[in-house]
């Protein structure tokens, strides 16, 4: 079992604490940032996330994605994002120990991964208020209900950015979503329920 701690993870305490932290990492008004934590590796897949981001642009200029993790593949990614033009639109942020404050900032956390354990990254996400769009894998959704802590997709990167279109279109639902999420790893995951 996996859990993790409402101490170290939770949603922004204010507007300011949120503003502050996008203007921190750089983040213009009106921007939808995109995140995913976890390595540069072939499971967790963030090729497709970086495969939907033209799709997603034509739509929603205004977007970004911050990669959270490093590995391996991460030259790979790099390279893919200068041959697609989207160099200025995908932040590689390597490791980090700042990771619920960049959580705080985004808006939408996506995880295709191809197969998880369950997922303490996307559980810290849920902590901290956010809506997720998710591959239908085991380990990811056994921590999102469909349409009310976020959005399942089947493996397909095409179907992956139709699902974030849809929730950069509605920022009341991602936010509805988000605060679901909380709520249901907080009955289900927080770490002082499961000691008890």
């Amino acid at each position: 079992m996996n859990w993790t701690d409402d101490n170290k993870f939770f949603p922004a305490e204010s507007d300011e604490e949120r503003q502050q932290a996008r203007a921190k990492y750089g983040i213009l008004e009106g921007e939808t940032i995109l995140i995913s934590v976890g390595g540069c590796i072939e499971t967790k897949n963030q090729i497709d996330i970086i495969k939907a981001l033209p799709l997603i642009l034509e739509k929603h200029p205004l977007v970004r994605y911050f990669l959270l993790g490093d590995g391996a593949l991460r030259p790979k990614y790099q390279a893919m994002a200068e041959e697609l033009g989207l160099a200025e639109k995908i932040v590689f942020v390597g490791n980090t120990t700042e990771v619920r404050h960049y959580l705080i900032a985004s808006d939408i956390y996506v995880m295709p991964s191809k197969y998880e354990g369950l997922s303490i990254s996307l559980l810290e996400a849920c902590y901290c208020g956010l809506s997720s769009v998710i591959y239908d894998n085991w380990g990811l959704k056994d921590l999102v209900i469909h349409q009310k802590t976020g959005l399942i997709v089947p493996n397909n990167y095409i179907k992956l950015a139709e699902a974030i279109i849809k929730l950069t279109d509605n920022p009341q639902m991602r936010k509805s979503m988000g605060m679901n999420a909380r709520e249901f790893v907080m009955e289900n995951y927080e770490i002082k329920k499961i000691y008890s």
